[in-house]
C-alpha cells in the first residue's frame, strides 16, 4: 500500500515538475496572488534596442495613424486608404458577371 502511494506521489511530482522546468527561463515564481511573473529579459531577442527605437520613431511620424494604433481602436472610414478601383470599374465588373457566378455568390452571401 505504501509503495503504491509513494509511486503515485512520485509520478504526480514528475507530471507537475516537468512543465515548471520547461518554462523556468521566462517565468519567475513569486508570492503574489498569481504565483509567477513573466520576465521578458530572459527571452531571446532578434532585434537590437536601436532597431526597435528606429521602428518606433518611424511609426510615430504619422501622428494620427499612430494614435489609432496605440489606443487599439479602429480607424474611421474617412481615414481608410483609398481604393485603386473606381465606381465605374466596379459597376462594369458587376455587369459582366455571369449567372453562374451570381448564383454562387448568392449561395454564399444570402442567408437561409
Amino acid at each position: 500500500m505504501k509503495i503504491r502511494h509513494l509511486a503515485r506521489t512520485f509520478i504526480a511530482g514528475i507530471i507537475f515538475t516537468i512543465p515548471a522546468l520547461a518554462t523556468a527561463g521566462q517565468w519567475d515564481l513569486n508570492d503574489t496572488e498569481v504565483g509567477y511573473t513573466y520576465d521578458a529579459s530572459h527571452a531571446a531577442t532578434t532585434k537590437t534596442r536601436a532597431q526597435v527605437q528606429d521602428e518606433l520613431s518611424r511609426a510615430q511620424q504619422d501622428r494620427r495613424s499612430w494614435n489609432y494604433a496605440y489606443l487599439n481602436v479602429a480607424k474611421p472610414v474617412w481615414f481608410q486608404p483609398k481604393s485603386a478601383v473606381t465606381r465605374n470599374q466596379v459597376s462594369a465588373d458587376a455587369a459582366e458577371m455571369t449567372t453562374a457566378e451570381r448564383k454562387r455568390l448568392d449561395a454564399i452571401y444570402t442567408p437561409g
